[in-house]
């Protein structure tokens, strides 16, 4: 973040990086002009707030594994 020397536009994709990326934005809303989400599946109204929790504040990959199957009806069908 120190060598963006302007506020820049940052692009995340899916709601994994749309966490990451408010977090930067938060910590250091000088240097962020806007963030504009691509895939930005979950975001919805609607939204198991649980699952988007769980995904945005997971650090590591094993925090975020028993999230997924918040989101579908047959959690069989995730596969990793």
């Amino acid at each position: 973040m120190s060598r963006i020397a302007k506020p820049t536009l940052l692009a995340p994709h899916s709601i994994g990086d749309a966490g990451q990326f408010l977090d930067l934005a938060l910590a250091h809303p000088e240097r962020v002009s806007s963030i504009d989400l691509i895939a930005s599946a979950g975001l919805e109204p609607g939204i198991n707030v649980r699952f988007a929790d769980g995904i945005v504040s997971a650090r590591r990959r094993t925090e975020i594994k028993p999230h997924p199957a918040k989101g579908f009806a047959d959690s069989s069908l995730i596969t990793r």
